[in-house]
């Protein structure tokens, strides 16, 4: 799934954002087309949030196209390809909603020959070019999250292998040699004898210890 639309907040923003383009959009068509700013609103704002959507297809263009295996003449061509594709199908749908909106009665008939596709055409070049290169740093840190992942994976095999390690020692023969160790030194040697206990508790404690954070 998209990144955007795998949560509610991060679209929320992302069609915030949309909304601010809407309401640049608008000023340009007003004074382009000499509509007041309510009248081109009503036209920018459903064709902007229409293609913020379309705008969401550049993320699969950049994960299709690696950076790291892919050419810049290809990246560039496809760019380029797939932004005029897009911006067409938006200057289309601008069209159509002005259409609609004109025919209702709700802007003026002169605002069909506005001499704004040109705008609308270059606007949604401009920014679908913008949002693949968002779609590229998208794609980035995805990979370095599955690199993150990765290396933390590697950690986590490795230590519960050394866990597999001390476990083995942990067998009933090796702690009844130590123990038989401890007692014939209580007699020939207490000093040694409390060093060995030492040494076995420090060793049963780092055990205890490293399995605790291989279960975290």
């Amino acid at each position: 799934m998209h990144p955007i639309l795998a949560r509610g907040s991060r679209l929320a923003l992302y069609l915030g954002l949309w909304g601010l383009v809407s309401a640049l959009l608008a000023q340009l068509i007003a004074g382009r087309a000499g509509l007041t700013w309510l009248q081109a609103a009503s036209v920018a704002l459903p064709a902007a949030l229409v293609y913020a959507f379309v705008c969401l297809s550049a993320w699969y263009v950049a994960r299709s196209l690696p950076i790291k295996t892919t050419g810049t003449a290809r990246i560039l061509f496809t760019g380029l390809v797939s932004s005029t594709l897009s911006s067409a199908v938006w200057l289309a749908v601008a069209g159509y909603w002005l259409s609609v909106l004109v025919a209702r009665g709700w802007l003026p008939e002169s605002a069909r020959g506005g001499g704004y596709n040109s705008l609308i055409f270059g606007f949604g070049v401009l920014l679908y070019l913008l949002a693949l290169a968002v779609g590229y740093l998208l794609v980035l840190f995805e990979e370095s999250r599955a690199t993150d992942r990765q290396t933390l994976e590697v950690q986590v095999l490795a230590r519960e292998a050394e866990l597999r390690s001390l476990r083995s020692q942990l067998d009933p023969h090796f702690l009844f040699n130590c123990l038989h160790s401890i007692s014939a030194l209580t007699t020939a040697d207490p000093a040694a004898a409390r060093r060995m206990c030492l040494l076995l508790a420090e060793f049963l404690r780092e055990t205890l210890a490293l399995g605790s954070e291989s279960r975290i």
